[in-house]
């Protein structure tokens, strides 16, 4: 009734309306072919949308197992130089990478990014690149494995609250001995929201003699008990490898190609557990589709910036439910699309603005 439990808000707001926003004591799991831009997206929603300066109420811990610290941060500064400045570029831009090159004005509002937000952000480095302040995002690149990652994170915990330990007995070769267990988690500031990101879970190393199916298990193992225990939102990003375009699925799918659960089941049980399953569909990756309507909206304008995401499996909430947007995978921006049957008005001045651009 105080509100405690509204969630976040994030910039994609209809999707919100569908989850009740992000949650507390939640773990939500992202699929999708490569280059479907799933990390952008999630970047977007979990991080980006809901940033502003001087926020005390979010911690992120991201487990980057694709994308360096440096390529991130550039990519964050061309998503602020859109959303500041209006200015479109890319992380290539920002970077200086190939042909591209960074202007000496925008140097300034790069500049001026940096120490308004980045830092708040990501902390900072000395020219070593050693890191000399920590930031809101704990960014880590090195793997470890499921016992690892639950080792760190049990270290964090201990910097934002409290385990609570209740002894018991045992007896061990005839002698009884006292020890302790973890039966709960209290929390410094109630008001905080810690968000843990893994991109992506097919390449966290692997516990010694597992399988892939049985590594992955032990991790959703470990975050159900640190969701439950210490509130924490999980979000985890999955790669599908097996090929959504096969002949048997155009065959008997026709153009019905979005990810189904079966696409998970290179994960184990961690579609199973989690409270959200969204997946990411890119129709513009197949030739039968080009110039086609896809759910309403015209693939032949919006072409490659468009996206398809589905809230499959919802604990809370109704599923089933897909959602189209607009995505620019250089600056990480994303933006939801109308409804192509209730606000076709909005969506019609959409495409005209991509007719333009």
């Amino acid at each position: 009734m105080e509100g405690k439990n509204s969630g976040l808000s994030s910039g994609l707001k209809k999707l919100d309306s569908c989850t009740n926003s992000i949650q507390k004591e939640s773990i939500d799991v992202w699929g999708g072919r490569p280059k479907s831009n799933k990390t952008t997206i999630v970047d977007y929603r979990y991080i980006l949308s809901v940033y502003y300066p001087g926020i005390t109420n979010i911690r992120w811990i991201y487990l980057s197992y694709e994308i360096s610290i440096d390529q991130k941060i550039a990519k964050f500064v061309a998503y602020f130089m859109k959303k500041k400045h209006n200015i479109r570029c890319s992380a290539s831009y920002i970077l200086s990478k190939g042909t591209n090159r960074l202007s000496e004005a925008h140097k300034t509002l790069v500049d001026n990014i940096y120490e308004n937000e980045i830092k708040e952000l990501f902390g900072e480095f000395d020219e070593m690149g050693r890191q000399t302040k920590e930031g809101l995002i704990i960014f880590i690149e090195q793997r470890e494995n499921p016992t690892g990652i639950r080792n760190y994170l049990m270290r964090y915990a201990e910097t934002t609250g409290q385990f609570i330990k209740e002894k018991y007995k045992v007896f061990i070769d005839g002698t009884q001995v006292t020890k302790q267990k973890i039966v709960g988690y209290r929390q410094t500031n109630e008001d905080l929201h810690t968000i843990i990101l893994l991109d992506h879970v097919g390449k966290i190393p692997g516990e010694r003699g597992f399988t892939k199916k049985e590594n992955i298990d032990k991790l959703s193992e470990y975050a159900v008990e640190l969701r439950n225990m210490c509130k924490w939102t999980f979000v985890f990003v999955s790669q599908f490898n097996r090929g959504l375009g096969a002949i048997d699925r155009l065959k008997f799918s026709g153009n019905d190609l979005e990810p189904t659960i079966e696409d998970f089941k290179d994960t184990g049980n961690l579609a199973e557990d989690a409270n959200l399953v969204f997946v990411i569909f890119n129709p513009s990756e197949y030739n039968h589709l080009a110039g086609e309507e896809y759910n309403g909206y015209k693939l032949n304008i919006l072409g490659k910036h468009f996206r398809s995401i589905k809230l499959l499996l919802s604990r809370d909430t109704d599923s089933n439910i897909a959602l189209g947007v607009v995505v620019n995978g250089g600056n990480g921006d994303a933006r939801e699309l109308p409804n192509p049957t209730t606000e076709k008005h909005e969506l019609q001045q959409i495409y005209n603005t991509f007719q333009k651009s």
